[in-house]
């Protein structure tokens, strides 16, 4: 059922009257009306169809009624308006219910969204964690399974060419010595899988207590680069002293004041496929070599 209001009110008056003209208009009808002359004091009576005299009689009715209907018309017209201010209340009330259930969703859509943020990064973080674990057990398999090249110093001369140093007189200390000190060395591959030699530098030489400087010489002796995993290069290698030798000379290297150096690196290439610079530095202590220094340094550019 619908609401009444003074919209509808007004138009179902209206209508009312409509119909009632009509009616009367056609049903034949007549009206007399007679109006009192203001200066004779005669009345003078006219005879209308019905529909006519209806009309002249609201017409009479509304100038009698003026002051009411005016009235009536304000009441009517604030009675609108408050109708009006009603409905655009309820307009801007429900515009603001959206409003505010807007905010709340895009609120809800923002903590839903920081939680697939949240869950994403984690879920980033377990893959990198993972990733990095993996490249962690990847490592640890090449080094545990990788070539290692050592240098190994398998004999030497030292006892004949400087042991012998204490026992003779200081006069002779210009002497030369017929047998200058040398060594055989090999290469051993402590990994378990092949290891290929592109480039080896080794030397013997007599320095003071407090070298820090190094000059390599790169040898080509290379006769059988592959190397499998432990095995070494066979036959050894001999490396010697390649300047004077006197007796002086052994007797410093005796006492440690100049003491011999055998050093040198190799340049090899595992299996897989990483490139490894292997340094060594042996020094003799007395009659005998001893490794002093040990050091690999791996290519960043092959990882």
């Amino acid at each position: 059922m619908l609401e009444p209001t003074p919209q509808r009110v007004f138009c179902a008056v209206f209508l009312g009257l409509l119909i009632l003209l009509v009616a009367a208009w056609g049903s034949g009808l007549q009206g007399e009306i007679c109006e009192q002359s203001k200066t004779a004091g005669q009345e003078y009576c006219s005879t209308y169809g019905a529909a006519f005299f209806l009309v002249i009689k609201l017409g009479n009715l509304l100038d009698n009624h003026a002051g009411a209907i005016a009235a009536f018309a304000t009441i009517a017209i604030a009675a609108f308006t408050w109708t009006l201010w009603r409905s655009t209340d309820k307009l801007w009330d429900a515009n603001e219910r959206q409003l505010r259930h807007a905010v709340v969703e895009s609120q809800r859509a923002r903590v839903y969204r920081l939680k697939d943020e949240d869950r994403i990064r984690e879920q980033i973080k377990i893959s990198r964690d993972s990733a990095n674990a993996a490249l962690l057990n990847a490592e640890a398999l090449i080094n545990s399974e990788r070539a290692r090249l050592y240098a190994v110093v398998e004999r030497s001369n030292l006892y004949d060419t400087v042991g012998f140093a204490g026992l003779i007189d200081q006069k002779m200390d210009d002497e030369f010595v017929s047998t200058r000190p040398s060594l055989d060395f090999f290469i051993k591959n402590l990994g378990r899988t092949p290891g290929i030699m592109t480039e080896v530098s080794y030397q013997l030489i007599q320095g003071s207590q407090s070298q820090s400087t190094w000059e390599y010489a790169v040898r080509d002796t290379i006769v059988d680069p592959v190397i499998d995993g432990g095995k070494d290069t066979q036959p050894p290698t001999p490396c010697g002293l390649e300047t004077v030798y006197r007796v002086r000379d052994a007797k410093d290297a005796m006492n440690g004041v100049r003491p011999f150096y055998f050093y040198g690196y190799v340049v090899y290439v595992d299996s897989f496929k990483r490139r490894h610079t292997y340094f060594w530095r042996y020094q003799n202590m007395g009659i005998r070599f001893v490794m002093v220094h040990s050091e690999e340094r791996t290519d960043k550019s092959d990882l």
